[in-house]
């Protein structure tokens, strides 16, 4: 049985390899595939969660130099690039 949130490459049913979204199929040993992908997704999660906390903080701290909305603004922006590059430097760790 396939974790959830995983499909099969083509070619591969014949030795069971899957390939998941999230982390590239030579990084998941034969065994224990499941508890591999839930470790690489925690760390993945994360790193969001304090990229997003440093990026939102770096928003609003310059956008309060101009005015509320701008802040509110520069946070969401901030919290975005702070989850994308908190991510990248996930998967970096992964390779």
């Amino acid at each position: 049985m396939r974790p959830r949130g995983t499909r099969r490459r083509p070619g591969a049913q014949a030795n069971g390899d899957v390939v998941c979204c999230c982390v590239p199929h030579d990084v998941l040993p034969a065994r224990n595939s499941r508890r591999t992908l839930a470790y690489w997704t925690a760390v993945s999660r994360l790193f969001a969660i304090i990229g997003s906390t440093i990026g939102g903080w770096i928003g609003w701290t310059v956008g309060m130099r101009i005015g509320l909305m701008t802040a509110w603004t520069l946070g969401v922006v901030g919290t975005a690039a702070g989850v994308y590059y908190g991510r990248r430097f996930a998967d970096q760790l992964i390779d």
